[in-house]
């Protein structure tokens, strides 16, 4: 049994929390990591949110949202750098992790081998040694799959753990 590396930072009611959007089904984690990349950039854009990002992708109840979809959209909506097999730059993507299953977290921050990432599901930022969690493609076959989005400035974990301690009143990035 490996050792637990994980760090959980609840959401609710912090600057972080109002940042980042829930999933609001068990299979929805794909439209929601969208939208938050979305708010995340400040991207008014005057199609995807939530909703219409759910609609495009058109979740499977049991697969979720396919990978090559996702990145279409990111591509179409967010400041898109690259997607594929073991090319995360260390900074804001998109990758289907392994939990009990597949579930598609948004990546905000790395430092050396520590990891930051959203969890749309929990509402949680987990910090956590990128050795220890395994992603994936949805189809199961590219490891390591992941969509790199734009670098944001300034970024780093302690920028994230203080946005999940500090009340809501005061969410603000600067990307």
């Amino acid at each position: 049994m490996r050792e637990n590396t994980s760090v959980s930072y609840p959401l609710d009611g912090t600057a972080a929390g109002r940042l980042f959007l829930r999933q609001r089904d068990e299979y929805s984690c794909g439209p929601a990591c969208l939208a938050s990349a979305a708010a995340l950039y400040n991207i008014n854009i005057a199609a995807p949110d939530y909703d219409k990002f759910r609609t495009a992708l058109n979740p499977n109840p049991v697969t979720g949202s396919d990978n090559l979809d996702m990145a279409a959209q990111a591509e179409k909506y967010l400041p898109f750098v690259s997607a594929g097999e073991d090319i995360y730059q260390g900074g804001i993507a998109i990758a289907n992790i392994i939990q009990e299953e597949g579930h598609y977290v948004l990546f905000l921050c790395r430092a050396v081998e520590r990891v930051i990432y959203y969890d749309p599901y929990h509402h949680v930022l987990v910090e956590d040694d990128i050795n220890a969690i395994e992603w994936i493609s949805e189809s199961g076959h590219l490891k390591k799959w992941c969509i790199n989005l734009a670098p944001v400035a300034g970024n780093s974990l302690q920028q994230w753990r203080d946005m999940a301690a500090r009340p809501s009143t005061q969410a603000t990035i600067n990307p």
